[in-house]
This record gives structure tokens, sequence and C-alpha cells, in this order.
């Protein structure tokens, strides 16, 4: 895969919002080469802000219930960190990167400035992750990565306008207020910043300015309002757990799995529900709505995500340059058909779609047959479309079936034969 194919891959993974696969293509990049064009930059930038804000956001989220000495609080504590350890490991990553390759290939002043800026802004990130001394010492770490960057804009004689100076502003008026805790200091950093640049403009239209000018100025003034505002929701501080005595019951499993689906994270919440199918498979009302919540979120993100770049592959062919969208779909296929098989196994081998009652689960049942949809769909470029497309029109019949008038226990088996035959087809 070539570097451009790389980044064409990292922008359409921003465009379906799988920021992790985002960030992984950017770190692919930077292993090609070391010095990035300048859209390369903004992309590595995005990619990180997203992948590790994304991790601050769930665990301020979950800090919500992280409170107390009781075991759901000692629960909560030990996922967040969980998180949190990932954001770290996130953010030591790019440093390493920036530090042994990118700053120093870098090919100009105002170039090593934005490198700076990211060393300062990922040291904040990892001090929001902390506690203690770690925090500290990312505390101490980030202050110099602001000061060289500041010097760099002095000595390239950078306008007050330019983007690098107003993002720097913007940086160090969060780190001064977040983890200096000196709110005036950052308003006043703030502000000076967006006057010398609207001084520095004054005689210009500001819709001829370049979008990253455009885009940092609202930023810094949508700042100033939020700080403003007599009520600021500030991020709270993380109440980072060390104690993991949380005994692996099936309740405090559950309720990992419902902290997963508050912190927005789908995948780790079926990967509970799994475990909590391993206790017994009968499920409670409370425990069968989460995990048909759960299995409906994620077939419809990834569902999403697949229609998305196959509409545009349709687009594409008109205009005759499909061939990343292509590669890229290729590479969302075999995660989707898994997601669609292993839902669908789960529904089946735990017996979710009830074999004897008169009233069987519809929800799970039709979250079944969007699976088996969903995989005659990705097949057709595999297998015959056809066929596929005829065993899921019987499936679906045998489904309308089911929930009508419920079936025996010979028909759930032919239904479960039925489905693994499809698979196989899809496979081959």
């Amino acid at each position: 895969m070539t570097v451009e194919t790389e980044v064409a891959f990292a922008t359409l993974s921003e465009k379906i919002g799988q920021l992790d696969r985002m960030m992984k293509h950017m770190q692919d990049v930077v292993d090609w080469r070391s010095q990035l064009l300048p859209e390369e930059r903004m992309l590595l930038c995005r990619a990180c802000a997203s992948s590790v804000g994304s991790r601050l956001l769930s665990c301020s989220t979950i800090s919500r219930y992280a409170r107390g000495p009781h075991h759901k609080a000692a629960a909560a504590r030990r996922y967040m960190t969980k998180i949190a350890e990932e954001g770290q490991n996130l953010c030591k990553s790019l440093l390493e990167a920036l530090d042994t390759k990118l700053i120093l290939a870098a090919e100009c002043d105002e170039t090593k400035a934005f490198y700076h800026i990211m060393r300062g802004e990922h040291y904040c990130y990892i001090a929001e992750f902390s506690s203690g001394i770690t925090k500290q010492r990312a505390i101490e770490k980030a202050r110099p990565a602001y000061e060289e960057a500041s010097a760099l804009c002095v000595q390239s004689s950078l306008d007050p306008s330019n983007s690098v100076v107003l993002s720097l502003a913007l940086s160090r008026a969060n780190f001064t207020r977040k983890l200096l805790n000196n709110s005036e200091e950052a308003y006043q950093i703030a502000q000076h910043a967006l006057d010398a640049a609207r001084a520095s403009v004054a005689s210009l239209d500001l819709a001829s300015l370049c979008p990253e000018t455009q885009h940092a100025l609202h930023k810094i003034q949508e700042t100033l309002d939020l700080w403003a505002s007599p009520a600021v929701d500030e991020t709270p501080t993380l109440q980072l757990g060390t104690e993991f005595d949380v005994p692996d019951t099936r309740a405090n499993t559950v309720y990992h799995a419902q902290l997963a689906v508050e912190a927005n994270r789908f995948e780790d919440a079926l990967v509970y529900m799994e475990e909590v199918l391993h206790f017994g498979p009968n499920l409670s009302e409370t425990e069968r709505s989460l995990l048909c919540m759960i299995c409906a979120e994620l077939l419809r993100s990834r569902s999403g995500a697949w229609h998305l770049i196959a509409g545009e592959l349709e687009d594409e062919r008109e205009n005759g340059n499909p061939e990343n969208r292509i590669e890229f779909l290729e590479t969302l296929r075999p995660e989707f058909m898994h997601l669609c098989s292993q839902i669908a196994s789960l529904i089946d081998a735990h017996k979710l779609i009830s074999s004897d009652s008169t009233e069987p689960d519809n929800d799970f049942q039709q979250i079944r047959t969007s699976c088996l949809r969903y995989i005659a769909e990705c097949s057709c470029e595999r297998v015959d479309a056809t066929k596929a497309a005829e065993r899921l029109a019987h499936s679906q019949q045998r489904a309308e079936t089911m929930a009508t008038t419920g079936v025996s226990r010979g028909g759930w088996q032919q239904h479960r034969k039925h489905f693994n035959a499809l698979l196989r087809l899809v496979e081959q």
C-alpha cells in the first residue's frame, strides 16, 4: 500500500467516524516518511486529537459513576483506568514519532512550531489521563514544548493571523486553565491572540482568509464565549482507581456493559455481554434489552459506514477514479461480515429467539435477519448473488413464521442449519 493510499484511507476513515482506523493509517504514513505535506500534518493532528479525545470524553462520562467505596464505583474506576491507559499509549506513540522523526525532519520553523504544539497538547492529554507524580511530570514537559513553539513563531516572524500562531494561543490557554488552574491568565492569552489576529486582518474580508485561519479564529471566539458564560461545565478530574477487587459476578459484568454503552464503546459492551451469557443463557428483561440495543447500534454504525462508502463508490465509478474506495471497501468487508456472523451466531448459540414460546423476541429476530441480509450484500462479489438472495428470502420467510406462530424444536434446528449453510456459502 502506498503512502497516498494510506492518506486516502485515513480521510475515508474520518468520514465514517472510525477514529482508531484513521489513527492507524496516519501512523503508517509517518512510518513511510518523516516530511509530511501540510494536509497530511493536519490529518495527523485531527486523527490524534479525535482518537485521544474520544477516550478523554469516555473517561469523563464514566467518572460520574466512579465516586464512592462500593463495588459499582470500583468497577467504574477500573474501566476508566483501562480507557486512560489506551489514551496514554496513543499519546506516547505519537510523542515518540514527533521526537525521533517529525521534528528532526521538519523543513522550516513554522512546521517545527506546529509539531511542538502537538507535543504540548499530548503531554496535556497524558496529564488529564493521570494523577499524582505522573500528572505533574506531564505538565512539566508540556510547558517547555509550548515555549519552544512560541520562540519558533517569533523567530520566523509569523503573522498574528497565522493559523499556527492562533493554534498555539488556544492550546496554551487550555493548558493554563485546565492544568495550571489559572482561568484569568488563560482568558487573557486567548483574548490577546484574537485581538492581534483581528487587527492584522482588519483591512481584509474574513471570507478571503484561508480555511485554517478562519477555523482557528472561530475556535478561539467559541472558547472565550464558553469561558465567559456563567455556568461553565468544566471537565472533572479523573478519579482513576488502584483497587481492582471487583468480583467477576454476573451483575458486575452487566454493569461494565452498561458503562461501556454510556461511554459510547459498543464493541467493549458486546464483549462484556458475551461474558454475561457465559454465566448462564437465561437473560433478564434488562439484560435482553441491553444486548439487543448493543447489537442494533453496532449494526447501525457499521452498515452506515459500509453503505456510505459503497454509495460514494458508485459516484466515483462514474467519474472514473474509484480505486481508493474499492480498496477501502475491501478492508471494511471482512470486518463487517465478521461482526454480522458474530452477532447472528451469538443469537443462535444462546437461543435468544425462543424456540418454544408463542411470543418470541421479535427484536432479536429482526437483528438476526439484518445480519443475514448484510452478509448477502457484502458477499455479492464472492458468491452467486442469486443464491445468497434466495437463502436470505427463505430466512426472512422463516423469521416471519417464527414471529407469528413460534416454532418447534425441530423447526429451530432446521433454521439454524439453514443459517450455517449460508455462512459456509459466504466463506467459500
